[in-house]
């Protein structure tokens, strides 16, 4: 339930007028809660084998019941470095384009707008090449051999 339906609930229960309607409005929500209870147990018991059959794919070993959902350090920092550096390149790439086309009598904006074009195009490319979600590790080693 969201906020603004827990509030109309408190104001439907407040002004429910006798004793039996107070039970049932009681009753509904709770069926309701448990129905919601229940299907967020499901969701979480679903994110928990998705993450336990990734997480076998990725370190290639067997990964016990018990393991948490959570984020590999180390993968989670490699990420924020490559994102960062990405954001850079593309942006020394959108300047570079833009001096050089200014330098041809081309608007410069022209040049951002091609930068963007090729690097977002590059990725779509190279995404459709080397994934591999099956195999996480060998997309990773295949993208660092063409490179």
């Amino acid at each position: 339930m969201t906020g603004k339906e827990i509030e109309k609930s408190r104001i439907n229960l407040r002004n429910a007028g006798t004793p039996t309607d107070r039970n049932q409005t009681r009753a509904t929500l709770i069926a309701r809660l448990e129905d919601e209870i229940a299907t967020l147990r499901a969701a979480k018991e679903t994110v928990r084998q998705d993450f336990r059959r990734l997480l076998a794919r990725w370190q290639t070993r067997e990964v016990p019941e018990t393991v948490a959902v959570c984020a590999i350090p180390s993968d989670v920092h490699d990420m924020r470095l490559y994102r960062m550096t990405a954001v850079f390149a593309l942006l020394c790439e959108m300047f570079l384009a833009a001096w050089v086309f200014s330098r041809l009598g081309v608007p410069w904006w022209f040049g951002v707008a091609t930068a963007l074009f090729v690097t977002i195009t590059l990725h779509g490319v190279f995404m459709q090449l080397f994934d591999d979600p099956e195999r996480p590790k060998r997309a990773i080693h295949r993208i660092h051999a063409s490179c």
